[in-house]
């Protein structure tokens, strides 16, 4: 049997999986019901065949493949549920009492819900009551078996301490669990705040709009106007050299956990390492994932900035660079860029900028290859991880292509 058939019916064997464990259970109507439980049969049958594929001249008659039932990928399946138990550990009251008596003086759970989405961290919602009584409202990030990117919450929460004494936009950070009994993986917990993700660009009242937008502007230069050195981290003596060490960097894990040759990012590293900016202003404590779906906006404006894990020292265009990508309003990013220099942070350099969105493309197709990687060497069977490896790579991989002008058009 092929690797390729393997893997094929492993993805499908995650797909039935979540259908039967996680999405089945959701559905109320009788005729949603029937077309999952439906869907769970033909993914089994699909995925039987990937994995025992017969010849033309030994073909079963039609009959016998009707009463032959796909016990393959019934074993497939089972081993996978049995598999991703053993890799992740369900967050349950229990499980968070416990963690609350050894290390809070006590209280009790109210909520531990996880929060959908996160393709590097598993997040939560966990409200507790303290020993005192006071109901207390936080949020888990928690390490996957395997993840994307290499970094850890031990690391993140270090710099998430320091943050937010800088007043940059960051939850307060409560604990950082190493130990791995409560939940299976480090976590960190932190303050949740109010607000929501996924600003809508097109908010109607122009006023409220263009405050968001002054407001992350000086967000942001406040960021990068910070010593390099408040982050914890060492800069390099050499801008230039800092850059070439962090492309090596991710070239390194793109090369550790390849599972298929890239004549794509084989050029982009390429690219990129002769062609390093030669004009960087100033090292800076760079974010490196500013988007909507990481700025939480409440009704007084942004309460925070996300998801810290890429975060580094860098020149600061990479930053703006990379947000550029989701704002489709001109007049947006004019207020944005403004109230940003404005406030100290450096000039939007268009030629450094182009640097940043072929690293973009890169780095998140690495990043995409190391989940699937993950996935096909069983160190993590998330379906989200075959997710990235077959659905995102191909789309960042593509991104990747137009902007070194490898497709040809634009």
């Amino acid at each position: 049997m092929s690797q390729g058939n393997v893997i094929g019916a492993k993805l499908l064997a995650a797909l039935q999986r979540d259908l039967v464990s996680e999405i089945g259970i959701e559905l109320h109507s009788n005729k949603a019901k029937m077309i999952s439980g439906m869907w769970s049969e033909i993914l089994g049958y699909v995925a039987d065949e990937t994995l025992n594929p017969r010849a033309d001249d030994n073909r079963e008659s039609e009959a016998e493949r009707l009463f032959r039932e796909p016990a393959a990928v019934e074993e497939t399946f089972n081993a996978s549920l049995q598999q991703i138990g053993q890799q992740e550990i369900e967050a349950t009251p229990e499980r968070m009492d416990k963690l609350l008596a050894a290390k809070f003086d006590g209280g009790k759970t109210v909520r531990i819900e996880r929060i959908a989405g996160g393709f590097s961290k598993d997040s939560f919602f966990f409200d507790y009551e303290d020993a005192e009584g006071i109901l207390r409202k936080t949020v888990i990030r928690r390490d996957m078996p395997f993840g994307p990117n290499g970094y850890t919450v031990l690391d993140e929460y270090a710099l998430l301490q320091r943050m937010y004494a800088e007043n940059v936009g960051v939850a307060r950070p409560i604990a950082c669990i190493e130990d791995v009994e409560f939940l299976g993986q480090p976590f960190l917990i932190s303050e949740l705040v109010p607000g929501i993700t996924q600003y809508d660009v097109a908010e109607p009242d122009k006023q409220k709009r263009d405050a968001i937008w002054k407001q992350l502007g000086e967000l942001v230069a406040r960021l990068h106007s910070l010593p390099p050195e408040r982050s914890g981290l060492v800069p390099a003596a050499d801008p230039q050299q800092q850059l070439r060490d962090y492309v090596l960097w991710w070239k390194d894990r793109w090369e550790r956990h390849m599972v298929d040759p890239s004549f794509v990012l084989e050029n982009a590293f390429e690219w990129l390492l002769a062609n390093i900016p030669a004009h960087i202003d100033r090292i800076a404590i760079v974010h490196a994932d500013i988007s909507f779906t990481n700025i939480l906006v409440d009704e007084g404006g942004i309460t925070a900035l996300l998801d810290w894990e890429f975060c580094h020292l860098g020149d600061p265009v990479e930053d703006l660079a990379y947000f550029r990508q989701f704002v489709t309003d001109e007049g947006d990013w004019e207020n944005f860029l403004q109230s940003y220099e404005q406030s100290g942070g450096v000039r939007y350099k268009p030629e450094n900028a182009h640097f940043y969105e072929v690293w973009r493309a890169a780095r998140n197709t690495v990043c995409c290859s190391s989940s699937w990687w993950g996935f096909v060497n069983d160190k993590y069977s998330a379906p989200k991880m075959a997710y990235m490896g077959v659905v995102l790579y191909r789309r960042f991989l593509k991104d990747l292509a137009l902007q070194l002008d490898l497709l040809p058009s634009r």
